[in-house]
């Protein structure tokens, strides 16, 4: 079972539908009722850790807790639980690891070491 938190600021929210649009899943169903607009999230639709709902959203209305979980009761087994923290450098949701940073950080970090040592050696040469 799959269990997330939608989180969504209605002071920020302009019903723009743009989370709606750009959602690959198409979780997020827009309903009017009389001149009061909603967005829901369709939980079994959603494939946390996407968070293209997040990212396009122009009003920074739509927030994701920082930590996730999915759960999963096989038969007779004890449940499973795993944790989602926040990449120290960019802030975005990733599994627990050592290093505690996203791939895409990763990527930056050794870009920057590999520049520096190439920086180094043509000083040297």
């Amino acid at each position: 079972m799959f269990k997330n938190k939608f989180l969504l600021d209605i002071a920020k929210c302009s019903l723009c539908q743009t989370c709606m649009l750009t959602c690959p899943r198409k979780a997020l169903n827009f309903t009017k009722e009389g001149m009061v607009g909603k967005i829901t999230l369709n939980h079994s639709l959603c494939r946390y850790p996407c968070q293209v709902c997040q990212i396009n959203c122009p009003n920074n209305a739509i927030k994701i807790t920082k930590k996730w979980f999915f759960t999963y009761f096989p038969p007779k087994k004890e449940r499973w639980i795993v944790n989602y923290e926040n990449c120290k450098e960019c802030g975005t949701l990733i599994e627990p690891r050592g290093s505690g940073l996203c791939l895409q950080c990763r990527r930056k970090i050794a870009s920057r070491r590999q520049q520096k040592n190439n920086t180094i050696l043509r000083a040297k040469g």
